[in-house]
């Protein structure tokens, strides 16, 4: 690939001297590589539309929700989904990830002070606990 960059006003607009298709190559990859992470060729989500990911307000998320649960690159997802204030990311929706985030403050804060054993999965735990309790509830049992 040869690159001519003008440098005149009047320079040629054609500044690339070979084969287009290998811009456009060499365009998609350096795109690709600079939007997804590594993980994600692993991740279950791969090939889906954004419809299930980002469900709109009201709907459900179950979908997305159900291949999360076979994801491998799971862990790897939530992490990356931490910062998002929409969409499933790493098999929860924003409300649970912020929950999440607030149960592993509380926990981290208390170790800090002495009264918890470390648990890392303690608030993930807490959390399904609290869905299933507001499932009941929300079922009227």
């Amino acid at each position: 690939m040869e690159w001519m960059l003008p440098n005149t006003a009047d320079a040629d607009p054609r500044w690339f001297a070979g084969d287009p298709a290998d811009l456009v190559e060499a365009m998609a990859t350096l795109l690709q590589s600079s939007i997804r992470p590594e993980w994600h060729a692993r991740a279950a989500c791969r090939g889906g539309g954004p419809a299930i990911w980002y469900p709109e307000r009201g709907t459900s998320a179950e979908m997305a929700l159900a291949r999360c649960k076979a994801c491998t690159v799971r862990a790897e997802c939530l992490e990356a989904g931490q910062s998002e204030l929409h969409g499933v990311w790493g098999g929860m929706s924003p409300r649970e990830r912020r929950r999440a985030a607030r149960l592993a403050k509380r926990q981290a804060d208390a170790e800090a002070q002495g009264r918890l054993a470390p648990d890392p999965q303690a608030p993930i735990y807490e959390l399904m606990a609290r869905r299933k309790r507001s499932e009941v509830h929300a079922s009227g049992s």
